[in-house]
């Protein structure tokens, strides 16, 4: 995680892409309906937001890049889905009972 984090190009751009995935899933929860979520909903979706981001830098053949430099794909993963992370902690904060 930390060879990732010595990449700035690539760890802002995961983190970013994180944050508009998360945007957009959470757009759509309030447009079903779900705004406000359980706090297992909330994992889930923190989990399909690291698989997102996993999925795009495949894609895009970034893993492979950033396999060379030492950097795992789990490391990729959960930096994609630390950039919503604070954000749907403090979504637990405004739950009403």
């Amino acid at each position: 995680m930390v060879r990732l984090w010595r990449q700035p190009p690539f760890r802002n751009a995961l983190l970013v892409r994180g944050f508009v995935v998360w945007l957009v899933l959470r757009f759509g929860a309030g447009l079903s309906g779900g705004a406000v979520l359980h706090p297992l909903a909330q994992v889930a979706l923190l989990a399909v937001v690291a698989g997102l981001v996993l999925a795009d830098a495949r894609r895009r053949n970034e893993d492979a890049f950033l396999a060379n430099l030492g950097v795992s794909r789990w490391a990729i993963a959960t930096t994609g889905a630390l950039a919503p992370l604070p954000i749907e902690i403090l979504a637990l904060g405004w739950r009403s009972p």
